[in-house]
């Protein structure tokens, strides 16, 4: 990075505001942002850009790396007669400067250049004509005459104190750091600019072999819709040849080369995807850290080697992760173009098969029922007894309920979209606490901790207050997330009609990614303390199961109904709502289906069972239905 990036790059701009760094100040992740634009918001370490928080120990710090580059860029940048003396400005003349001193800093006119080293206090300065400046000379003349004041005694700082770990100036060296380890900062940054250097080799390492798996899986994604685009323009054009003849034909060829590519590709994009946002961020941190490295002085240096090492340690890859890269093999298939255009042609290409980042299986499923099936079983239905109803109260508009979950075994949740709130009433239906949340989606529990996904973000709440708040960012593109409490203070969260599923503690802090077949998608998830994970899938109608290693496989399957919502009782047995004959069915863990009840509702959303298999549904209008065998 020999060359400076131009003032009107983003480099020399507030990540917020977009405009010329004013007194800039450096965050964790080496994103800067105007002084006031931090004050303004109120945030503390947490970078406003992306989301992330710093160590408590590293928060935003000033950074006199860019406000002095942004003062040298303004010096040799731009039109010079749009420079004016700094003199003649004194008198309130306007004459356009043709030079400018070194020493001071000064805009100089060719009048006062002449008399500018007639003085006493400026005979030793040196003025140089601003055509050389504009042309990248003196350079380093130009940043030796940079200073940073100290924030006590207003001189500069030129040394660094190695027991506090801060820069200080003279006159605060003998006030404040008498017996302490004090060093010049010249000498303190040889040392910080090698172990910089050191962090760079490693850095461009990962970052060059992160490029190359991402350019790897671009050029196959490339390749991979180049080969559907090749094969469906020959289809087309046996379909224009024979028209009359092979139209059936010509549509069952495009569905088949469809159905072969629909899985390679979709997997192929969600590699590059990953891969992408991955190298983006840790060019990031390197173009940052190469430029401080290069044209940083002493000083700058040094108030910024805190940050800049700890991103070093924490961002260092020396491989890419195998979760990233996909094995890619090309077996050859033939598409069957009907009789009429086989005669034209026969198609046969290398279509990619790409193996899942977490292995996926799809075998049968345990279990296929019909109707018939259901009505054999019913001399054998474990009835549920209503035992209880009440109607969810509201401060204001009629309730429209997203979801509910037990939190207790006397206490639940319920999640209401209209009102923009989730409230926690006992048994009895007395109101215990809320938490104010727009576009509720749905809400589960773990322990004590009630999960409500709200606005694209996962809210943790505990008695009336949120503990953790968690940005879905780039996953909550698209239709709404689900998400389900886990064991040991994890939470696993799924987005409808995609295919990632996300692993996070109470905390918010990323556990891990799964990546399932292309064709799932997750409308409802739900776990026991002795089971696996269990969703519905939308695509097939079934109940399917994820295992512990990412597994996914069909649990239960049934012609001609619609599972809308399920729970999971501490036997294992899996309750489904039906939202398409408005029952309530059971399935038992040998798949065996069994009818329970009849639901006396017109729009079911929510279905809960505690440990003592009290059975808690929810109509969408708000009133709430109790259940027991």
């Amino acid at each position: 990075m020999g060359q400076l990036p131009p003032l009107d790059s983003h480099v020399w701009k507030c990540s917020l505001c977009s405009n010329i760094l004013e007194d800039p100040q450096t965050l964790p992740c080496l994103h800067s942002f105007c002084s006031k634009c931090i004050d303004d918001a109120e945030r503390g370490n947490i970078c406003l850009y992306c989301k992330s928080k710093g160590d408590k120990e590293l928060k935003a710090v000033p950074d006199f790396f860019l406000k002095n580059m942004i003062d040298y860029l303004r010096i040799t940048e731009g039109n010079c007669e749009h420079k004016k003396c700094s003199f003649c400005q004194l008198s309130n003349k306007s004459t356009v400067a043709v030079s400018i001193c070194i020493t001071c800093l000064d805009f100089l006119c060719e009048e006062c250049s002449k008399f500018h080293n007639m003085t006493r206090m400026t005979k030793d300065h040196e003025v140089k004509s601003l055509q050389d400046i504009h042309k990248g000379k003196h350079e380093e003349e130009i940043r030796s005459q940079q200073r940073v004041p100290c924030s006590t005694a207003n001189t500069s700082l030129i040394f660094f104190c190695k027991t506090c770990n801060v820069l200080t100036c003279e006159e605060c060296v003998f006030k404040e750091h008498m017996k302490h380890e004090v060093v010049k900062a010249n000498e303190q940054s040889k040392e910080v600019r090698e172990k910089v250097k050191i962090g760079l080799k490693t850095l461009s390492t990962s970052c060059g072999k992160m490029n190359a798996a991402r350019m790897k899986e671009k050029n196959r994604l490339d390749e991979t819709r180049k080969m559907k685009e090749n094969l469906l323009q020959k289809i087309r054009l046996g379909k224009e040849y024979f028209i009359k003849e092979i139209e059936e034909q010509a549509v069952n060829a495009e569905s088949q080369v469809e159905k072969l590519y629909k899985d390679p590709e979709g997997k192929l994009e969600k590699c590059f995807v990953f891969l992408d946002i991955e190298y983006s961020s840790l060019k990031h941190i390197y173009d940052r850290c190469s430029l401080v490295c290069e044209k940083a002085n002493d000083v700058e240096l040094l108030s910024l080697k805190d940050i800049i090492s700890a991103k070093l340690r924490s961002d260092q890859l020396t491989e890419v992760p195998n979760e990233y890269i996909s094995d890619l093999n090309t077996p050859s298939v033939s598409v069957s173009l009907g009789s009429a255009l086989g005669r034209l042609f026969t198609v046969s290409e290398n279509v990619p098969s790409v193996e899942p980042l977490v292995e996926c299986s799809h075998p049968l499923p345990r279990q296929k029922s019909s109707d018939n099936d259901l009505k054999n079983s019913s001399s054998n239905s474990i009835l549920l007894h209503e035992i209880g109803t009440c109607k969810i109260p509201s401060d204001k508009s009629e309730p429209i309920i997203a979801d509910v979950c037990w939190l207790t075994d006397n206490s639940f949740v319920v999640g209401d979209t209209r009102n923009s709130v989730a409230k926690v009433f006992d048994d009895k239906n007395n109101f215990l606490w809320e938490i104010k949340a727009e576009n509720i989606t749905n809400v589960s529990c773990i322990g004590r901790f009630v999960i409500c996904n709200s606005n694209r973000h996962l809210l943790v709440c505990q008695q009336g207050s949120i503990i953790t708040n968690i940005d879905f960012g780039p996953f909550s593109s698209g239709p709404f997330p689900i998400a389900q409490g886990l064991e040991m203070r994890h939470i696993l969260v799924a987005n409808v009609y995609t295919t990632f599923m996300r692993v996070y503690t109470t905390e918010g802090l990323l556990k891990k990614t799964i990546i399932l077949n292309a064709t799932v998608n997750p409308i409802c998830l739900r776990k026991s303390a002795e089971c696996p994970i269990r969703f519905i899938d939308k695509t097939s109608k079934s109940v399917m199961d994820i295992s512990n290693r990412g597994n996914v496989t069909a649990f239960y399957s049934k012609e001609d109904w619609e599972p809308k919502s399920m729970a999971v009782d501490r036997i294992k047995n899996v309750y489904v709502i039906d939202a398409k004959s408005m029952r309530l069915l059971k399935i038992s863990e040998d798949g065996k289906l069994i009818f329970i009840k009849d639901l006396p509702m017109d729009e079911p959303v929510g279905l809960s069972i505690n440990s003592a298999n009290k059975c808690l549904v929810c109509e969408k209008t708000g009133k709430a239905y109790f259940f027991k065998s």
